[in-house]
C-alpha cells in the first residue's frame, strides 16, 4: 500500500533507501495511517493520514535565487511554499564555503557531504511522524555553516499559501567554531485550508554554539505539523527558544540528543491558545555523554475551548556522571472550558545524576483578581498583569532582545499588553 505514495529518487542512495524501507516496514505493521499523536500506545491523541497522502510521488526542485551582499556573517532566507527559495548571503561567507542546496539536485548528485549528513541523525524509531516525513518527502533545503566563522546570524522567514500535501525536508549544519543565532519566522495566510509538515535535522559540529530562536504565527486555516532533532557533538551551549502562537492545530516535536560531552542545553517554550485550538507538544531532551546540563521549561496560556497536551522526557544514558538537568511543564487556564495535559518524565539509566521535573496547572485568581482591582486596576487590566506576569519569566529566560521585543510585540498584538509601566 504504502510503497505506491512514497518519493522516487533517481540514483538515490543505498543509505536512503535501507532507511525508506525501514520505515516501510513499520508503517506496514500499523495498516493504516491512522497514527496516534504521541506514541503507540496513546489511542485518544490520533490523526488520521489517509487524506494526506502527497498527490504524486514526484520529488520536486525548488527554484533557490541567490544573492550576495557586502555585509558579514549573515544570512537571510525566504522561503515561500516550498517552491522558491531567496536567499541573501554575506560575502565572506560564500568565501569561506557556506551553501544553501536543493534536497533533490543534492540527493541524486550523491556528494560526500549529502552521503554523509543527509537523514544522518533521523532515527525512525523515534517518532513515527519522522517516518511520515521521510516517506513522503516533496522538497527541501540543506543549508552549511562553514568552520570557524564566528558570530554569524541567521535568519528564516517561511510564508505559506497553499494547500500542498506531503513533507518538507531542512537540513542546517553548523561546523565547529562557531556562534551561531537562528532566527525562525513561520507564518501562512489565504483562504485555503493548508496541511503544513516539516522536519529539520540541526547538527552542531564540536565547539559550537547555537542559540534557536523559533515563531510560529499562522491563520487558523491551518494544520502545521513539524518534527525537528538537533544533535550538538562536544562542547556546545545550546539555546532553544519557542513561541507558538497561530494554527488551528499544531503538533511539535524536538528532540535534543548531547552526543558529545560537556554540553548545556536551556530550551524554553511558550504558548497561546484560544478559540478551538489545539497545541500538542513533544520534548525529548537525551543525555548521551559525560558532564551534560539541561534546563527544560514550558509555559503557556490557554483561553475558551483550546486544549493542549505537553508530553516532556529527559532520558541519562547508561554509565554518564556529571548529569544536572530539570524539566518543567506550567500551563495557566483563563476558561473554564479549555483543558490541558502535562506529562512530564524521567528515564535516568545513571548513578551520578542531578534530575527533577515539575508539572502545574493554574486558574485565573479570583483573590489576585480582587487584590489587584482593590489597588485601582480595571478588571480586564488585572486580568491582563496576572497572565503577563506568568509569562514573563519564560521571556526572561530568553538571551537575545531583539527576540524578547518580538514576542512582547506579539503579545499587545493578542491583546495582552501589560497595562503597567514595568522596567525589563
Amino acid at each position: 500500500m504504502f510503497r505506491d505514495y512514497i518519493t522516487h529518487f533517481e540514483n538515490k542512495p543505498k543509505y536512503y533507501s535501507e532507511v525508506i524501507q525501514s520505515v516501510v516496514d513499520e508503517f506496514e505493521k500499523w495498516g493504516s495511517l491512522k497514527l496516534p499523536i504521541i506514541d503507540k500506545t496513546n489511542p485518544k491523541y490520533n490523526v488520521d493520514f489517509s487524506n494526506r497522502l502527497p498527490y504524486d510521488n514526484s520529488l520536486y526542485l525548488i527554484k533557490v535565487g541567490f544573492e550576495v551582499l557586502n555585509t558579514e556573517n549573515q544570512v537571510d532566507l525566504e522561503i515561500l511554499d516550498y517552491e522558491k527559495v531567496n536567499v541573501k548571503v554575506s560575502k565572506n561567507l560564500v568565501e569561506a564555503g557556506f551553501f544553501v542546496k536543493d534536497l533533490y539536485l543534492s540527493v541524486i548528485s550523491n556528494s560526500d557531504f549529502v552521503n554523509s549528513n543527509f537523514l544522518s541523525i533521523i532515527d525512525p524509531t523515534d517518532s513515527m511522524f519522522f517516518g511520515y516525513g521521510i516517506l513522503f518527502i516533496k522538497a527541501g533545503i540543506l543549508v552549511y555553516i562553514p568552520k570557524d566563522i564566528g558570530k554569524v546570524n541567521i535568519n528564516i522567514d517561511k510564508l505559506f499559501t497553499k494547500g500542498r500535501n506531503g513533507a518538507f525536508y531542512n537540513m542546517l549544519y553548523i561546523d565547529s567554531g562557531n556562534d551561531v543565532n537562528v532566527f525562525e519566522n513561520v507564518s501562512s495566510s489565504g483562504d485555503e485550508p493548508k496541511f503544513i509538515f516539516e522536519f529539520f535535522e540541526i547538527l552542531v559540529n564540536d565547539s559550537s554554539n547555537v542559540n534557536f530562536h523559533y515563531l510560529q504565527n499562522n491563520d487558523l486555516d491551518t494544520e502545521y505539523f513539524v518534527s525537528r532533532k538537533v544533535v550538538p557533538f562536544g562542547n556546545n551551549n545550546i539555546e532553544f527558544n519557542t513561541v507558538s502562537l497561530g494554527s488551528l492545530y499544531q503538533r511539535e516535536e524536538n528532540r535534543i540528543f548531547m552526543k558529545g560531552h560537556n554540553v548545556e542545553t536551556k530550551y524554553t517554550c511558550i504558548y497561546f491558545t484560544n478559540d478551538s485550538q489545539r497545541y500538542d507538544l513533544i520534548a525529548n531532551i537525551r543525555h548521551g555523554n559525560l558532564s551534560q546540563g539541561a534546563d527544560v521549561i514550558t509555559k503557556g496560556v490557554l483561553d475558551d475551548k483550546s486544549k493542549v497536551y505537553f508530553n516532556g522526557v529527559l532520558k541519562v544514558d547508561k554509565g554518564l556522571k556529571h548529569i544536572n538537568s530539570f524539566l518543567g511543564g506550567h500551563s495557566l487556564h483563563l476558561s473554564s472550558e479549555c483543558k490541558s495535559d502535562s506529562v512530564p518524565s524521567l528515564e535516568i539509566d545513571s548513578f551520578d545524576v542531578k534530575s527533577g521535573h515539575a508539572a502545574s496547572l493554574t486558574q485565573l485568581d479570583e483573590e489576585k483578581l480582587f487584590y489587584m482591582m482593590s489597588r485601582g486596576l480595571s478588571q480586564e487590566d488585572a486580568r491582563k498583569a496576572i497572565v503577563y506576569g506568568f509569562i514573563e519569566g519564560a521571556i526572561r529566560r530568553i538571551s537575545n532582545e531583539e527576540f524578547k521585543a518580538k514576542v512582547r510585540e506579539l503579545l499587545i498584538k493578542k491583546g495582552l499588553e501589560l497595562p503597567l509601566e514595568v522596567e525589563y
